[in-house]
């Protein structure tokens, strides 16, 4: 078994499905976890529940929806602030939206494709 004792790694979308289980797994073979998600509601009982099943209390919750720049670059500042590096970076957020929304100010979410921070 690969041990991730004293890295760090940021999981992006990872209140759900797939990241959600990247997340637990790293978390057991003793990683810090920087969880993602965009809901705080949904956030904060997805650490709740990894911190129960792991017992781990490396994992940490950050909010951001990276369809803002000004998110995406306030969730940078803050894990530079928090970590003096970042080991690994699994980018898993996504979205799909099968009609074009204004998501924030001049931007909008392209219709029917899958949206990750670009």
């Amino acid at each position: 078994m690969v041990l991730m004792n004293g890295r760090v790694v940021l999981v992006t979308g990872s209140t759900y499905g797939i990241g959600k289980a990247t997340a637990l797994e790293l978390a057991r073979k003793g990683a810090t976890v920087l969880l993602h998600g965009r809901n705080p509601e949904k956030g904060e009982a997805v650490l709740r529940d990894l911190c129960r099943i792991t017992g781990s209390d490396r994992l940490h919750l950050h909010i951001a929806d990276f369809s803002s720049q000004d998110q995406v670059r306030r969730l940078a500042a803050q894990i530079r602030e928090e970590h003096d590096r970042l080991h690994l970076l699994i980018n898993n957020a996504g979205t799909f939206e099968p009609e074009r929304k204004m998501r924030h100010k001049n931007q909008a979410a392209p219709g029917g494709f899958w949206r990750l921070s670009w």
